[in-house]
């Protein structure tokens, strides 16, 4: 799976951290999915209130940035209310698909602290490239300057 690659992917290629940077990914960047079929309890339902209770923890604003694999279920306002951010811009990634027709893009939310990024699912057959990736990468690396 992709995000697999990503979580193995060693960080110091993705972020060309350097000796004075940490090489952890994770201590700089939190990353997560919303399944749009969470349980057959919450069916149809793209985003409980439970989840945006759990999402609004101070835990998750503390990280820098967050990568959330969940474009397409979870909403503008909802981001901008769960994290304290407002919407900046939409970045195209990568085209993909066999023509290279369709695009992937992350939506990019900011605060004074923080860095959202609203991405497609990033597990299973999302199409995610390594040229998807890297790009995701320099998004993340920018704001941790």
């Amino acid at each position: 799976m992709l995000l697999g690659a990503i979580y193995s992917k060693d960080s110091s290629t993705l972020l060309n951290a350097t000796d004075e940077v940490k090489q952890s990914l994770f201590e700089y960047c939190f990353m997560t999915e919303v399944n749009h079929k969470p349980s057959k309890y919450s069916a149809g339902k793209t985003w409980v209130e439970e989840r945006q209770e759990f999402l609004s923890n101070p835990f998750f604003r503390s990280f820098p940035v967050v990568i959330m694999g969940a474009k397409g279920i979870v909403k503008t306002e909802q981001v901008e209310k769960v994290f304290g951010v407002k919407k900046e811009t939409t970045v195209l990634l990568a085209h993909i698909g066999s023509a290279s027709k369709r695009k992937l893009e992350a939506e990019v939310y900011r605060s004074e602290k923080q860095l959202i990024l609203l991405v497609n699912q990033l597990s299973g057959g999302a199409g995610w490239s390594n040229e998807a990736l890297q790009n995701l990468a320099d998004i993340a690396k920018q704001a941790l300057r």
